[in-house]
């Protein structure tokens, strides 16, 4: 059997044991959080019988086994149960913020590889020169300014200095003609109704967003890049190509490819690390998305919440991860041995 086809069907088995292990890590954390839900659903000053009654209706009367064993066979099912204090249903509200969630993380994620590449390499092929140091200081400067800080000195200036970006008040403009709720997610409406002027909004407010994060991000990158890149530039390989007289630019692309591997597998890392700290980024430009939905069940203490978006992220990044490693081991077939 090919090697790639065995190595690809070893990753997708381990799926099932690392969703059962995440979905245990879910549930003892939230175990760890202080407080009781039915006194936060009621109030400091329920009766002793209108709290017992709640911790009935919740199943938090039953031992810590059944607990456990009924949220696992139910989050496999697809049903994260229902939030505390609305009573929505967590699966629904995440199928429908995630996928806003994914209009800032996946742009953010292709501009820092683009930006980091170009800068990390760069840095790594002008290494000790003016340009090289030009490089290191944006890496510096980059990781030293948090994305919702780089935020917020967006907005005061393309917002209110130059008026170039609309107002971040959401994904649409007050006034966009709203589209058919047919899947409950904006962007996927706007496209099913062909809806010119959602769209364009859509792009409009996430500019800014994507950019605070992009930037922030792409600093990562271009360590990475600049490190690898470095290395390969004093490999024997790039040595012959300089040898048989290649221009430089050929050289550099070499070096590039062999850099991929390592700048695929923090791509992977950083997609982990975004979705789940995009929160702070979504509140800031008023973005519908499940990191601020989410953060505001922690802050209110929505347990079903807080375990929902922790299983279903994590679930997300589980699958990056294996599709990053059956990547890896296209691109590079020594892995797979």
């Amino acid at each position: 059997m090919n090697s790639a086809l065995i190595f690809t069907l070893k990753r997708l088995a381990l799926l099932p044991v690392m969703l059962f292990i995440l979905a245990s890590l879910s549930f003892g954390l939230v175990l760890l959080i202080p407080g009781d839900p039915a006194a936060l659903i009621l109030g400091d000053f329920a009766s002793d019988e209108a709290l017992a009654k709640v911790r009935t209706d919740l199943g938090l009367d039953r031992s810590l086994w059944e607990q456990y064993s009924s949220y696992v066979l139910a989050a496999f099912r697809g049903d994260l149960g229902n939030s505390y204090l609305t009573g929505s249903s967590v699966t629904g509200e995440l199928m429908r913020r995630l996928p806003n969630s994914f209009i800032l993380v996946i742009p953010s994620l292709m501009l820092a590889l683009v930006l980091g590449t170009a800068i990390g390499a760069v840095g790594a092929y002008f290494r000790g020169r003016t340009i090289g140091r030009i490089s290191s200081g944006f890496i510096s400067l980059a990781q030293g300014i948090p994305p919702f800080f780089l935020g917020v000195v967006l907005i005061f200036l393309f917002v209110f200095q130059f008026r170039l970006f609309p107002t971040p008040v959401g994904m649409l403009y007050p006034n966009t003609p709203r589209s058919p709720d047919v899947t409950g997610v904006v962007l996927y409406d706007a496209i099913l109704a062909g809806n010119l002027d959602a769209l364009g909004a859509i792009a409009a407010h996430s500019i800014l967003p994507v950019i605070s994060s992009g930037i922030f991000l792409a600093a990562y990158f271009a360590k990475t890049v600049r490190t690898s890149v470095t290395q390969a530039l004093v490999t024997p390989q790039i040595e012959f190509a300089r040898g048989c007289g290649l221009p430089e630019w050929q050289v550099m692309r070499y070096a590039l490819l062999s850099s991929r591997t390592a700048a695929l597998t923090y791509a992977a890392i950083l997609f982990g690390v975004s979705l789940s700290a995009q929160s702070i980024i979504e509140i800031v430009f008023a973005w519908p998305g499940a990191g601020a939905w989410a953060l505001d069940g922690v802050l209110k203490g929505d347990l079903p919440i807080i375990q929902g978006f922790i299983l279903v992220t994590g679930a997300v990044v589980i699958l990056a991860y294996v599709a990053l490693d059956v990547i890896v081991a296209m691109l590079d077939p020594r892995i797979r041995y």
